[in-house]
């Protein structure tokens, strides 16, 4: 009795690890196909401008974005081959959400150094208007 009890729950153990690993991936699909459509709105929005600091920012936010659904990915991946036991789909999912990691630090670098343009920018325009009043 004791045994069947221990299989019947290995068993449905296992089934809600693949519902876990089925409905991590269609979230992760719908919210790639959703953010899909934002950043091409975003890069239209951009190139019609043609502004450049503008298109440094969206490039930030768009590899932050990236960076995101690669370690979504990876984590699907990950748990995939943690699942079916296979050390290469595992593997490829952690490499993937490493990659994922890089990405959301590279944008968050191309934001930082925009926010610091920004300033240097709003700096040197108020030291201006100061000389300029000076000689007023």
């Amino acid at each position: 009795m004791f045994s069947s009890h221990q299989a019947l729950m290995s068993r449905l153990k296992s089934y809600a690890r693949k519902l876990t690993v089925t409905v991590s991936a269609i979230a992760l699909a719908v919210f790639m196909w959703s953010n899909s459509f934002i950043i091409s709105d975003i890069t239209a929005n951009a190139q019609t401008i043609d502004d450049l600091p503008f298109l440094v920012a969206v490039s930030g936010i768009k590899d932050g974005v990236e960076g995101t659904v690669d370690k979504g990915v990876g984590t699907v991946k990950r748990n995939l081959g943690d699942l079916t036991d296979d050390k290469s789909t595992e593997a490829k999912g952690t490499m993937q959400q490493v990659k994922g990691d890089v990405k959301q630090g590279v944008g968050t670098a191309k934001n930082k150094l925009d926010d610091a343009k920004n300033d240097v920018e709003n700096k040197s325009e108020n030291i201006i208007d100061s000389v300029k009043d000076f000689f007023d």
